[in-house]
């Protein structure tokens, strides 16, 4: 099988949503499948990996955070119908919405030219989250929304995924919620949703040994009574971190909060308020 790949991330360097489809990737070139993957990446990350039978075409990633739509995602297009001269893949699989363009020209076959030889080829799209429903917890949890996102960024990201579940011949979603989102907001067609939850990679993460949760309490400055609380990612307001570092005033004192990954600067000054309330709210009590 031969398989073709749109992603925005593909490590290295590893940030927000690449793990996921770079186990996909691994999963697969070990079966055999032939991939070509197209993925975003800055021009100085570094050495991309080499995985057996799969081919990466780099496209440069979005210049100025929100403009994938209007920038990176032009020259995939671009770059896709050259590869498709030369090739025609068992399946194209796109992973959120930097396959913005392909969604918009195959919902034009589909209006105008059905019978197109690029139709022929089944498209999956995969949603980890959908655009709209995250728009909509946003303003029901009174959260604020830049100017950028709302006239911009948003409304784009809400044609993509419309587009994707009309060019799809199959929409993934990680959660319930997820696909519920979609039939609600995008009246995507029920019997071509389905739910496959995000896996994780029994080889990598496995059950550490008392020796080594000893030596990583040690450097993380814990003791063995501690109980730790982990949260890794991209630390953005939507994430809510804050509740997490507000939790910690009704947890015992044994409880610690382990934050792991980047801040927005101004999401951190927030949460770095709410601590030093916490803080008082001890000293007081």
């Amino acid at each position: 099988m031969k398989i073709c790949r749109i992603v925005y991330e593909m490590p290295p360097p590893w940030d927000g949503l690449a793990p996921h489809p770079y186990e996909i990737t691994l999963s697969q070139s070990k079966k055999g499948y032939t991939q070509d993957v197209f993925c975003g990446r800055w021009p100085k990350a570094g050495k991309a990996e080499e995985i057996k039978n799969v081919k990466f075409h780099h496209i440069l990633r979005e210049p100025l955070a929100g403009t994938i739509s209007v920038t990176s995602s032009i020259i995939l297009f671009f770059k896709y119908l050259k590869w498709r001269r030369h090739n025609k893949p068992d399946i194209l699989h796109c992973h959120g919405h930097f396959a913005f363009w392909i969604y918009f020209y195959r919902c034009f076959l589909i209006t105008h030219f059905p019978w197109a030889e690029e139709l022929k080829i089944p498209l999956v799209a995969h949603f980890h989250n959908t655009a709209k429903g995250r728009w909509e917890s946003f303003i029901k949890e009174g959260k604020a929304v830049s100017l950028q996102s709302r006239l911009i960024s948003w409304p784009l990201l809400v044609i993509s995924d419309k587009l994707a579940v009309k060019a799809a011949a199959a929409s993934i979603f990680v959660s319930n919620e997820t696909r519920e989102e979609a039939l609600k907001y995008y009246k995507a067609d029920l019997r071509r949703c389905f739910v496959v939850e995000t896996g994780v990679n029994t080889q990598l993460f496995v059950a550490a040994g008392q020796q080594e949760r000893e030596k990583s309490r040690k450097e993380l400055g814990l003791d063995i009574f501690d109980k730790v609380i982990l949260n890794l990612g991209i630390m953005v307001e939507r994430k809510n971190i804050h509740l997490l570092v507000e939790a910690l005033a009704r947890l015992p004192q044994a409880y610690k909060l382990v934050l792991v990954g980047s801040w927005d600067a101004t999401y951190q000054q927030k949460v770095a308020e709410t601590d030093r309330n916490i803080i008082e709210e001890y000293s007081h009590s």
